[in-house]
């Protein structure tokens, strides 16, 4: 275990910890030398070309893991004066990593997500003085704004529920055969709304439906993180620090994956048909609200349009791969 001696500011000696981030930095290391697997290029390909073997999934978990931890690095970064935060160690460890060309094309084009880019930018001195430089939100402390992405990261990786319906968004299947098309289905049910809160209570412990219903209740879970997460970015609307956090989020919530897309469509046309049907009342007011919030947080254009003008040449390519 890390002391805060090790790492820095408390709050990143509790990223490294949390995050398990040097043993995923091992890790990490050992796959792209070869120790782990073969062909590393495989291993990282697309899920939709080649159905991802159970082998597999502890590697690729891992550098998921790891990537996420990159993006709050850079994040914590943005907000504690630069470069400088990252332990020595921790830096030179991870670059060779973020380097390697099949991890790069991992998180640059198979899954483009930005804050890994920008971090590794960072460790070799390519971003810009603009982007350096740009301030933090004043009405906050470090402290305070990142606990605050800490806080709901932490609940994306503990809450069972939110995590199993994230799961079924990126295409996973579970050992009973639910999928989020079985999902999808269910929530076309047009009195879906208002039968939400009596839906636990009809299904038995041990009975066929039983793996659907957790995945409702991480529908649910999903919402209320969603709602969290906005209300945070409305509050620093306009800042790199939105904007960082928007991105670290943008592969479910904006539809990075090309199999993400797809669900979020539905289900905000899903959406939309609850407020149709129960037109006028209370269930239909909550499919506002709900379509409303899928809707704001799908804005790519005001989340990132402060942080385009910050002339990142290096990582635009990543960022331009969030689709529209």
């Amino acid at each position: 275990m890390s002391s805060h001696t090790d790492t820095g500011h408390p709050l990143l000696a509790e990223l490294v910890e949390q995050h398990q981030l040097e043993e995923r930095i091992d890790f990490a290391l050992q796959l792209i030398h070869g120790h782990v697997v073969d062909d590393v290029a495989d291993l990282l390909r697309p899920h939709w070309k080649r159905r991802i073997g159970k082998q597999e999934i502890p590697p690729r978990d891992n550098l998921d893991y790891l990537l996420a931890a990159c993006g709050l690095l850079e994040i914590f970064c943005h907000l504690d004066g630069g470069s400088e935060a990252i332990p020595r160690k921790i830096a030179l460890r991870l670059l060779p990593i973020l380097h390697d060309r099949h991890v790069r094309r991992y998180y640059r084009q198979t899954y483009p997500i930005v804050l890994p880019q920008l971090l590794y930018d960072r460790l070799i001195g390519a971003l810009p003085e603009v982007y350096l430089s740009a301030p933090t939100p004043v009405t906050a402390s470090t402290e305070s704004l990142f606990s605050s992405v800490y806080a709901l990261d932490r609940r994306r990786i503990d809450d069972e529920d939110l995590t199993l319906f994230l799961a079924l968004v990126d295409d996973y299947c579970l050992d009973d055969g639910t999928r989020m098309e079985n999902v999808l289905d269910a929530l076309r049910n047009p009195g879906f709304m208002a039968d939400m809160a009596v839906r636990d209570s009809e299904i038995a412990p041990g009975d066929e439906r039983a793996s659907l219903a957790y995945a409702l209740d991480g529908f649910d879970a999903f919402l209320q993180y969603a709602s969290d997460l906005l209300r945070l970015l409305e509050r620093y609307e306009g800042s790199v620090f939105a904007s960082l956090v928007w991105l670290y989020h943008s592969y479910f919530y904006a539809g990075t994956g090309a199999r993400v897309t797809v669900v979020l469509e539905t289900l905000r046309s899903i959406v939309a048909d609850w407020a149709t049907v129960n037109d006028g009342g209370e269930a239909a007011l909550q499919a506002h609200k709900i379509g409303c919030l899928l809707e704001g947080l799908a804005d790519k254009s005001r989340w990132i349009g402060y942080i385009r003008s910050l002339q990142l040449d290096q990582s635009l390519a990543t960022l331009d791969a969030i689709r529209d």
